[in-house]
C-alpha cells in the first residue's frame, strides 16, 4: 500500500474536516475541490482516494470519508507486519501473517514473548493461530 501524495493527503484532510462521519454526494465533493483545482483533477483525486481507502463509496454517487485514525491504524498495522515478517525471516523463524476483512491480523510461528509484546500495541488486533513455546524452551 502506498502512502498518499501531498495533494491527495491535503485533499483528503479537507474532506475529512468538512464531511467527517457524513455521507456526502460526489457533486458536493467536486464542488468544494473545484475551488482549488480543475474538475478533472478533482475527479482523479477522488478516484485515487477511493483506491487508497480514504474514501468509501456507499452507492453510485455517495461517499463516506474514512476516519483518519482508522486509516493510520490500518496502514501502520500492514507496515509493521511486513517488517515483522522480514525480521523474523532474518532470525530464521518461519512466520505467516494474514489480514482478515474484519481488521484482525492472524499470526502463526512467533514465540510467545514476541506475540505478547505485539499484543500491547493499541491498534493491533491479533488472532493467534497457534500457540508457540517461548524461545527459552526451544534451546
Amino acid at each position: 500500500m502506498r502512502w498518499p501524495k501531498k495533494r491527495e493527503f491535503i485533499t483528503y484532510y479537507l474532506l475529512f474536516r468538512l464531511f467527517k462521519g457524513k455521507k456526502v454526494n460526489i457533486g458536493e465533493i467536486i464542488g468544494v475541490l473545484s475551488l482549488f483545482m480543475s474538475r478533472k483533477t478533482a475527479f482523479n483525486i477522488v478516484k485515487r482516494l477511493r483506491h487508497l481507502g480514504l474514501l468509501k463509496r456507499t452507492n453510485k454517487v455517495d461517499y463516506e470519508v474514512t476516519d483518519l485514525q482508522e486509516y493510520l491504524d490500518r496502514i501502520a498495522t500492514t507496515y509493521l507486519m511486513q517488517r515483522l515478517v522480514k525480521r523474523a525471516k532474518s532470525s530464521g523463524l518461519k512466520v505467516e501473517v494474514g489480514f482478515e476483512s474484519n481488521g484482525k491480523v492472524s499470526i502463526k510461528g512467533l514465540p510467545s514473548e514476541i506475540l505478547e509484546a505485539i499484543s500491547k500495541i493499541p491498534f493491533m488486533k491479533l488472532k493467534i493461530l497457534e500457540k508457540q513455546n517461548s524461545s527459552k524452551n526451544n534451546h
